[in-house]
């Protein structure tokens, strides 16, 4: 889980295709983050999975700490569906400050050893400030406004961002981001949100510089969009533009093979018996009846006697 947590997403970790014991794992976490904050209403202290007792460094902390972030970055996507039930905002914001502490961790050097994943977090703080429309929870995180916020966010655009398939670069990622170097194409990503979530606090605010604000923010947002667009194109295309010819026949819709049914042989080929053609109708004829008539008597020659009628 330690390899995944350095490479993976969170939605990707524990997403459909993850495997059983992190099935399992996902379900155990919601369903004790859900009773604790929901059901039995512990102390947010009490909700987070953090060890508690124990400081946060490279040397002293027994559990992995990418492992430690990623239960509570899950307990704050269980909650998420609960925020507006009583007493879950103050769990959200320890989650919040717990999983900041945990990714801001140091290395021996001074640099932070998670500045992604702490970034990823910080977008969520932005969002819940919106949503709840009060700027002052962010100090209840342990930052002081939405300025700082996201120019600790747009800072590590300054450092050199790079894919991780170009090894001989990986020495200056992982100096650059530390465990956050197989994570460093997210920066992008996480920039645009930043610019966007502060167009939309100064118009929530309403800031007496919020036009200026909000174009030159989304203005911003577009052109990173934009970069980030292009460096997945040029990725896609083996790093030739799109105007090449061999590219676009490449790339090009496949012609679809024309389907034409095979011919019959003598051996399959058959012959069709014709319909048998109709009988004719029977044509219905009356039957002839002869009008009644007295019978005649016969003598023995065969000639007729005419048959005399006697009246008394």
């Amino acid at each position: 889980m330690t390899t995944q947590s350095n490479t993976l997403a969170l939605d990707a970790l524990f997403g459909p295709y993850c495997t059983s014991p992190l099935k399992q794992l996902a379900t155990l976490v919601d369903r004790v983050s859900y009773i604790g904050a929901c059901e039995l209403l512990l102390p947010p202290e009490e909700v987070s999975l953090r060890p508690r007792g124990i400081a946060l460094s490279l040397d002293s902390c027994p559990p992995e700490l990418s492992v430690v972030g990623i239960i509570i970055e899950r307990q704050l996507d269980s909650l998420e569906s609960s925020r507006w039930k009583e007493g879950v905002k103050s769990v959200f914001l320890q989650l919040l400050k717990d999983a900041l502490d945990v990714y801001s961790t140091k290395a021996k050097d001074g640099s932070i050893l998670m500045p992604v994943r702490r970034a990823r977090v910080l977008i969520r703080c932005l969002e819940l400030i919106y949503w709840d429309g009060d700027d002052s929870l962010l100090s209840g995180v342990g930052l002081a406004s939405v300025e700082e916020v996201e120019r600790e966010i747009d800072g590590l655009g300054t450092l050199k961002v790079c894919h991780l398939f170009q090894i001989k670069t990986y020495l200056t990622l992982f100096q650059a981001f530390g465990k956050d170097a197989s994570l460093n194409h997210f920066i992008t990503q996480y920039r645009i949100e930043s610019n966007l979530w502060v167009a939309l606090l100064a118009h929530q605010r309403v800031d007496p510089e919020q036009s200026n604000i909000m174009s030159l923010r989304s203005n911003e947002a577009c052109r990173l969009m934009k970069e980030l667009i292009a460096r997945g194109s040029k990725i896609s295309t083996g790093g030739r533009k799109l105007t090449d010819p061999g590219v676009i026949r490449r790339s090009g819709s496949p012609k679809l093979a024309r389907i034409v049914s095979p011919k019959a042989s003598r051996a399959t080929r058959q012959r069709i018996p014709a319909a048998p053609k109709k009988a004719a109708p029977i044509r219905k004829t009356k039957a002839y009846t002869a009008a009644p008539s007295t019978p005649k008597a016969r003598s023995k020659n065969g000639a007729e006697i005419a048959h005399k009628s006697t009246y008394i």
